[in-house]
């Protein structure tokens, strides 16, 4: 090192040759003084002690000096003069710094991570008391303890692998054995690349099937993972058409349906093609297709419900059992449906039996469809509990 300078260089452990000198100097990094490589190699760190004291970090991946300079993130900044001094790996793999006449060690947690997702902590190590100088242990790291790890076993995760329609994601590295280093690609995404632990917002613009690799280093070794198809975007159905009769409405068809009134939209109405409300209100239709994605249709008023009688069927109310004449159930087809005030169905139920137990618990206003020879009834009772 210069006084202003950091000096990098090849060395050839077999042959002792030093070669492709490369000098990294910049009129602030005046008066350097601590330098440490990551485990692996990548990364260089290095602190400048005149105020304001300051640790940088340098990619020497990015090829050549004016690169490698270019690279170069201040990692924390301190007014003190002195206050960033030495350097130094610990058999952690994690990389401390001294603070020069203070009571605590930085410590950089994950040095083999880019800029700052290296995780650079402050006041990570405190002395009870006592006072750390400039310096640390002045070693080669090889010479007191191997730079090794276990290779990493890459495994992942991601927040969601088959949804409707155009989204971001978030994906989680599971790796083991402390991976240092991250290499993902997302085919057909946006960013389609990451070297964070756990990319978020990556974001899928086109619909379709695609791949997720990611590669995990630490100074053992490295490993990969590919999953073909992992990620799938579905389209969802269009808009459905819902058409008006009267009051009744049906929707365009699809594989499944589900109406609501837009007062209530934790009740589903009904779950068939035509619905026909009780009462009057704002409707809507949500469809779905048979991947499960599903679409809203536009709301439909209905202004007013009109009581009609075309089938001959009497029926009363005693307690809670609704009494029919004998002559409504001669139909095997013929059913009932009950309705309470908000247009939540309470009860359904082909019929067999000349009176039915309806469970009613609230008292109110109720609503009936009664089918029976092909004829329809409706109309409404009160219920007092």
């Amino acid at each position: 090192m210069g006084k202003n300078s950091f000096d990098i260089l090849d060395f050839n452990n077999q042959t002792g040759i030093a070669s492709n000198h490369i000098i990294l100097q910049a009129p602030d990094m005046e008066y350097t003084y601590g330098a440490e490589f990551s485990p692996s190699g990548k990364y260089l760190y290095g602190t400048r002690m005149n105020p304001p004291s300051k640790l940088f970090q340098f990619d020497l991946s990015a090829g050549s000096q004016v690169a490698i300079l270019n690279s170069r993130t201040t990692l924390d900044s301190n007014l003190n003069s002195y206050y960033y001094s030495a350097l130094q790996i610990a058999p952690d793999f994690k990389i401390y710094a001294a603070h020069r006449d203070n009571n605590t060690l930085g410590v950089i947690d994950q040095p083999d991570s880019a800029a700052l997702n290296c995780s650079y902590i402050d006041n990570a190590v405190y002395f009870s008391g006592n006072i750390c100088a400039s310096g640390l242990p002045n070693f080669v790291p090889d010479y007191v303890f191997p730079i090794t790890a276990t290779i990493p076993t890459a495994n992942l995760q991601s927040s969601d692998t088959i949804f409707c329609e155009k989204q971001s994601i978030n994906f989680f590295d599971l790796s083991t054995n402390n991976p240092t280093s991250w290499q993902w690609y997302f085919t057909g995404a946006q960013p389609n690349s990451s070297t964070l632990q756990n990319p978020n917002g990556i974001y899928y613009p086109n619909y379709g099937q695609f791949d997720v690799s990611l590669k995990v280093c630490n100074v053992g070794g490295c490993d990969s993972l590919f999953f073909p198809n992992f990620i799938a975007e579905l389209q969802s159905p269009p808009a459905p058409i819902v058409t008006v009769n009267g009051s009744i409405m049906c929707s365009s068809p699809a594989y499944s349906y589900a109406w609501y009134e837009t007062s209530s939209l934790s009740t589903i109405l009904s779950t068939t093609q035509c619905f026909q409300p009780l009462i009057p209100g704002d409707y809507f239709v949500i469809i779905a297709d048979s991947n499960g994605c599903s679409t809203p249709s536009a709301t439909v008023i209905i202004t007013s419900i009109k009581e009609h009688e075309t089938n001959p069927c009497k029926l009363w109310l005693s307690g809670t059992k609704l009494n029919l004449q004998s002559n409504c159930i001669t139909d095997p087809e013929s059913f009932l449906q009950v309705y309470d005030a908000q247009g939540k169905e309470v009860f359904k139920s082909q019929l067999s039996s000349s009176s039915v137990d309806l469970p009613l618990t609230n008292s109110g206003i109720y609503f009936y469809r009664l089918v029976s020879r092909g004829l329809e009834s409706q109309g409404k009772f009160s219920f007092l509990k």
